[in-house]
């Protein structure tokens, strides 16, 4: 499933070039997660991994708002229930 975004808000993007995300299920050691991908061009290559951290950033923030777990924190949680609950 791939989606084309309107209104990209990093100001490392450039808008001239089209910005397309692409969300899958998998399967990952014992649980099933969701892969968002997502392809931009940026003005010039040296602001790539700022591009990165900014997505990445806004992403996990967007997750903490809406209460959606990382993977990491789901399985911390699944251990300390299985340990007892510590």
């Amino acid at each position: 499933m791939f989606l084309s975004i309107e209104k990209p808000t990093s100001r490392f993007v450039f808008l001239e070039k089209p910005v397309v995300c692409g969300i899958r299920q998998i399967l990952r050691d014992d649980f099933a997660a969701v892969q968002l991908k997502g392809r931009a061009c940026v003005f010039e290559t040296k602001y790539e991994k700022a591009f990165e951290t900014d997505v990445t950033k806004r992403a996990l923030m967007s997750f903490q708002k809406h209460g959606i777990r990382t993977p990491e924190r789901q399985r911390r949680s699944s251990r300390s229930l299985k340990a007892g609950g510590k």
